[in-house]
């Protein structure tokens, strides 16, 4: 699942998509019937599931400040989240062999730089937090920490570039 994007906090909403698509094929007749047994007959329903989070931007990490954790100056993966939490953004790391998030961390601001920005729209952010809160920090622009009011959360600019 963290390959899709998601997390243990996803867990009820995951739940209630697979549930509610489940129902929703079922009563169209797509099902199979496997075995019946003294335990109940066995149902296999597809189910889509799709990513989440996947639109956040990839960054690689500029420092070896997080060795700790297994992630290393060089390193490239995506942000998780869009919340910015005491500075750091959620950072998955993508395996280099298998490129599935293996690793998380929280990552400083200025300890990453964007290697493609994503699409995101504001109205897109918004929904990824939580409370649908517009006065988290969510945004960095000319290294500032902006929320979607707007407002500079941050006094002093971080060195922080993305490519042209």
């Amino acid at each position: 699942m963290k390959s899709m994007g998601y997390i243990i906090d996803d867990a009820e909403e995951v739940y209630n998509i697979i549930a509610e698509s489940a129902k929703k094929e079922f009563l169209k007749g797509k099902y199979e019937l496997g075995v019946l047994n003294r335990y109940g007959q066995r149902v296999s329903i597809a189910v889509e599931l799709a990513g989440k989070r996947e639109y956040l931007d990839r960054v690689c990490v500029l420092t070896d400040e997080y060795e700790q954790y297994g992630i290393h100056k060089g390193d490239e993966g995506h942000i998780l989240a869009a919340e910015i939490r005491r500075g750091t953004f959620l950072f998955y790391r993508e395996d280099p062999k298998t490129l599935a998030d293996d690793l998380s961390a929280s990552i400083k601001i200025e300890d990453l730089e964007v290697i493609e920005s994503s699409d995101v729209t504001d109205e897109d952010i918004l929904e990824e937090l939580p409370l649908h809160n517009p006065e988290w920090g969510c945004k960095v622009e000319d290294g500032y920490i902006l929320n979607l009011k707007g407002e500079r959360l941050n006094k002093y600019a971080y060195n922080y570039t993305v490519p042209a």
